[in-house]
């Protein structure tokens, strides 16, 4: 989906919700990646955005950061942020809000 001249993996049109797909593999610092280039081109067209990251262990460690991230764009920009990891053992997305529950 392409809206503004930037690209989306997916876009919900009846919930102006959009989807992208991360791996945090090669981006440098990936927080910063996600912050100015991901969910910034989301500002003007989103009201919601779900971070899929495929790799679960890196969405633990970055956990603090991604959280920090969702709080600064809903409340500077009325966006609302929402982290995914695989659950391979029960094929679906888990929130990563749960998984870090079951690691606490």
């Amino acid at each position: 989906m392409r809206f503004g001249g930037e690209r989306a993996d997916i876009y919900v049109p009846s919930q102006q919700r959009f989807v992208e797909v991360e791996s945090f593999y090669g981006t440098g610092n990936p927080l910063d990646k996600l912050d100015k280039v991901t969910l910034r081109k989301h500002i003007n067209w989103a009201k919601r955005v779900d971070i899929v990251i495929l790799n679960g262990l890196l969405a633990i460690l970055y956990a603090r950061g991604l959280a920090k991230l969702a709080r600064i764009y809903r409340e500077h920009h009325g966006l609302t942020v929402n982290f995914y990891v695989p659950n391979f053992r029960e094929r679906k997305l888990a929130p990563l809000k749960e998984i870090l529950h079951l690691v606490h």
